[in-house]
């Protein structure tokens, strides 16, 4: 995966630190000076950690002055509380400092600081406490479904229109795409309704070859590539870039599609489940830190469908359903870790918002 720069957390006003637990400024509390005191030792090999991920010695030191914040807290709450080995105590207190912060991304700052300090202590062998202690608290940060989304980012790779544009070729998606186009010819009837439907519909699946061929040409229609009128669609003067178009025309119009399948496969799907809005919030999550140093396990996030709770498992079918979507149409992999393909990003980006860095 490319290296990621993480950008600085937002800067709190003039005259304000961040928080103890205690709700005092400046993180004064008993709690922040232990915190301080214990995390000394660890900043040189964090700054380092954090290099070598792809960020900057300057941002390093920012993000672990709101560790140290999270950790403060952490302290605060629990007077037998370590550095280096915590369970769910770690998460509540997280979940303390975001609900006191009215500011979404300060709140997402302290959301992405403990993310960080969890993974760093375990890919630097400094995390003492068990494995089951971890994957909780590892569940409580990438999972909850009220984690703030107000700093929601997508880190995208610098690539040449050239790279993105072989990314696109080379997936289901783009292929299956070329292929429902070239065999619309100069157009074909579909059903009356909503979302017609090409009334051929074993020749239009055919030339989709993909089962998810509804999202494909409801995508095509969106972009305008597919026009219909009077029960008949055609293809629009668009498709020609779509196919042939010079490489940065061609790149666009990839991207569209991209984009509108993904919102077509997370957004307009959630629908089905009982809980949209979490469901939604999660899988977008999920494909946020899917761009950056921090992606979920293939294993942590397929747990979630056995949580235990109704909602729970729903909620956790829906996102792996989403993902094994994505990952047949070519835009993510499943390899151990969940990640967005790097020339699919800038799409994923329009699909759902965020900052792209």
């Amino acid at each position: 995966m490319a290296a990621q720069k993480k950008s600085a957390p937002k800067k709190p006003a003039k005259g304000q630190g961040a928080p103890g637990a205690n709700g005092t400024p400046g993180g004064t509390s008993v709690g922040a000076v232990r915190a301080r005191n214990a995390l000394a030792e660890l900043t040189p090999a964090f700054v380092d950690w954090f290099a070598a991920s792809g960020g900057t010695a300057a941002v390093a030191v920012e993000v672990f002055s709101e560790i140290e914040a999270v950790v403060g807290a952490h302290f605060q709450a629990a007077a037998e509380a370590q550095e280096t080995a915590f369970g769910p105590e770690f998460t509540q207190a997280v979940e303390a400092l975001i609900e006191a912060e009215p500011d979404d991304e300060l709140a997402a700052d302290i959301l992405d600081a403990a993310r960080f300090y969890v993974q760093f202590l375990e890919e630097s062998g400094r995390w003492t406490g068990t494995g089951g202690q971890l994957a909780e608290v590892r569940e409580g940060l990438y999972m909850a479904a009220d984690a703030p989304l107000g700093g929601l980012d997508f880190f995208v790779p610098e690539l040449s229109i050239e790279e993105e544009l072989a990314g696109w070729a080379a997936t289901p998606l783009i292929r299956s795409a070329t292929s429902i186009l070239t065999w619309l010819g100069e157009g074909q009837p579909v059903e009356a309704g909503e979302a017609p439907l090409p009334r051929e519909l074993d020749g239009f699946l055919a030339a989709a070859a993909n089962p998810h061929a509804q999202a494909i040409w409801l995508a095509l229609m969106d972009m305008e590539l597919v026009l219909v009128n009077d029960g008949v669609a055609t293809p629009s003067e668009e498709v020609p870039a779509f196919l042939s178009g010079a490489p940065e025309d061609q790149v666009v119009e990839h991207r569209g599609v991209g984009s509108m399948v993904m919102a077509e496969l997370v957004e307009e799907s959630a629908s089905e489940v009982g809980d949209r809005e979490m469901a939604q919030t999660i899988a977008v999550g999920v494909l946020s830190l899917a761009t950056g140093i921090q992606p979920l396990t293939v294993e942590q996030v397929y747990a979630q469908q056995e949580a235990g709770d109704d909602v729970d498992e729903e909620v956790g079918r829906f996102v792996t359903e989403r993902l094994d979507a994505l990952a047949e149409l070519g835009l993510v992999t499943l390899d151990g870790h969940v990640v967005v393909e790097p020339f699919a990003r800038h799409a994923l980006s329009e699909a759902f918002g965020g900052g792209l860095y």
